[in-house]
């Protein structure tokens, strides 16, 4: 079978370093499965139907180890790998290059290996495998989207009004800025295609009860208090900087999300504060 050319990482080493070349991954490109189901109603035909929601994600990786120097070298990668896949190590961060040289990332913990067959002199290959399950079932991007910034519009410049890229308001043009006005509204663009719900937002500056809306899926929450500084990372649910209860909109369970595409914030209670969000994009 041909290996991919794909470079595949686990917390943080290129497994072609270790000798192991991918040939198959199965569970990457497909969907996570469906986490619940259907509702049985007494004496009604059928069952009613309830929202679903995305499972974690098993990933298989399978190839060759294989060692071009001796038996060794071939068994030292092996008590390498070993010790690079640990049952019970938690999860670590594993990275897929895509054609156009990008990654994308999922948290997974690596929960069996197999395949390595102790073969006749003087083989130095065999086949190996990995299995991974991965709790948060959403790749992300590598690269935050708040690193980008993005270009004013200019009167004359030539620009499509509705490239997608430019804006005429100045809260747009960067993702790193200071709020001169309580409410104040500020974009946030997720290139992905679904919503994360792991922004941080750092906020240097004087703030009072706090609260962010998401104008586009009316996610909201607020802090309560004052605080010289806030640093609100959504995804662990933790605030930095403040000992305020922190209140969620109605139903929710997660703490803010950012759908694909662009997101209007309204903040409020941050006059003059620096703003800061940082965050990746989401892909099933």
């Amino acid at each position: 079978m041909p290996l991919i050319t794909e470079v595949f990482r686990y917390a943080g080493v290129d497994l072609r370093a270790m000798g192991l070349y991918m040939s198959l991954a199965d569970g990457m490109l497909s969907a996570p499965p469906l986490r619940g189901s259907n509702v049985l109603i007494p004496y009604q035909p059928g069952t009613r139907w309830v929202q679903k929601y995305y499972d974690q994600r098993h990933i298989v990786l399978a190839g060759e180890l294989i060692s071009v120097k001796d038996r060794i070298d071939f068994q030292a990668k092996i008590d390498s790998l070993k010790a690079l896949f640990p049952i019970g190590a938690g999860e670590q961060k594993l990275e897929i290059q895509r054609a156009d040289g990008s990654y994308r990332y999922v948290m997974a913990e690596v929960i069996n290996t197999m395949g390595l067959q102790w073969l006749i002199f003087p083989t130095r290959s065999s086949g190996y495998s990995i299995e991974l399950v991965a709790s948060d079932p959403i790749w992300y991007g590598s690269g935050l989207e708040a690193g980008t910034a993005r270009s004013g519009w200019f009167l004359d410049s030539g620009i499509l009004l509705d490239d997608g890229a430019h804006w005429f308001d100045t809260t747009a043009i960067s993702f790193s800025q200071v709020l001169n006005a309580s409410p104040v509204n500020v974009e946030a663009s997720n290139s992905g295609n679904y919503y994360t719900r792991k922004p941080i937002f750092t906020f240097n500056g004087t703030t009072a009860n706090l609260q962010i809306l998401n104008l586009r899926n009316g996610y909201s929450l607020q802090v309560s208090g004052t605080s010289p500084w806030l640093v609100i990372d959504c995804g662990a649910q933790m605030i930095n900087g403040s000992s305020g209860s922190v209140t969620l909109g109605s139903g929710q369970t997660d703490w803010m999300r950012l759908e694909a595409g662009e997101n209007t914030l309204t903040i409020t209670g941050a006059l003059h504060a620096s703003y800061l969000a940082q965050y990746s994009p989401a892909y099933l």
